[in-house]
């Protein structure tokens, strides 16, 4: 039999595990998103590149492109890096 407390440990588990997981696959995955859009190499993406369509954004067509680069463009220089 389990107890709340006992319970609640395993939920906890299971959801840093899969918080563990979830995070590996966001960073290759951003890797490689920004790798094939990223026309000149520089690794970075500009509003040009962020445009050009060859990066596939998930609802892109209720949100300009424009306005997903500037949120995605968290420190506003003009480029989105992998840390952002």
């Amino acid at each position: 039999r389990l107890d709340v407390a006992e319970l609640q440990a395993a939920l906890e588990s299971q959801a840093r595990s899969y918080f563990e997981s979830v995070r590996a696959s966001t960073t290759y995955e951003t890797h490689a998103l920004l790798g094939a859009a990223d026309a000149d190499d520089d690794g970075t993406l500009s509003l040009p590149e962020f445009e050009a369509g060859r990066l596939y954004v998930h609802h892109a067509d209720q949100v300009e492109r424009p306005d997903l680069f500037a949120f995605a463009d968290v420190d506003a220089d003009g480029q989105v890096a992998p840390s952002e």
